[in-house]
C-alpha cells in the first residue's frame, strides 16, 4: 500500500471476518485465507494487515486479520474498519516475527515522543508484505503508528 497516494482527506478500509478474530494468522496466500469459501472480491493482494483498535485500560485490544478492500466489497458477515485520514508513522523490520515485541518497545522508547511523532487517536497496524512467509516467520513486517 502506498501511503504516499493518501491526500491526508481520504483513508482505506481493511476488511476481516470480525473484530478478534485471529483466523489467517498465517497471512503467506490469498483470496480465501480462513477456507470458509468467502473471498474479499477486489481485495488488494498480497496486502496484509493486522489492526488494533479499542485499546482499553488495561491494554487490552480487539484484532482484525485483513485485507485492505475497496468500498462495498465487504462479504455479509464480515467486518470493515477505515483508517482514518491523517499522518502515519512506519516502522519496518526486515526479521522475524518474533521481532514483534522488540519493535513495539523500541518505537514507544526510542521514537514516539519526539518532534512530529506524537500518537494520536486511531488504530495501530501491522502490515505483512508479499516477502513475509506465515509459514516460518520470515520476511518482514511493518508497524503504522496514526501520529499528529
Amino acid at each position: 500500500v502506498s501511503l504516499s497516494g493518501l491526500n491526508g482527506t481520504d483513508g482505506f478500509r481493511i476488511a476481516g471476518i470480525a473484530a478478534g478474530d485471529q483466523t489467517g494468522i498465517s497471512v503467506s496466500g490469498g483470496g480465501d485465507y480462513n477456507d470458509d469459501g468467502r473471498p474479499v472480491e477486489n481485495a488488494v493482494p498480497d496486502a496484509w494487515y493486522g489492526v488494533c483498535t479499542s485499546s482499553g485500560p488495561g491494554g487490552d485490544f480487539d484484532y482484525l486479520c485483513g485485507q485492505e478492500a475497496p468500498r462495498g466489497a465487504v462479504p455479509n458477515g464480515w467486518t470493515a474498519v477505515k483508517l482514518p485520514a491523517g499522518r502515519w508513522a512506519r516502522f519496518h523490520e526486515a526479521g522475524h516475527i518474533t521481532r514483534m515485541e522488540a519493535v513495539w518497545s523500541e518505537i514507544f522508547s526510542q521514537w514516539m515522543g519526539q518532534e512530529g511523532l506524537a500518537p494520536r487517536e486511531g488504530p495501530f497496524v501491522e502490515f505483512y508484505p508479499l516477502s513475509f512467509d506465515g509459514m516460518t516467520g520470515e520476511g518482514g513486517f511493518e508497524i503504522w503508528m496514526p501520529v499528529a
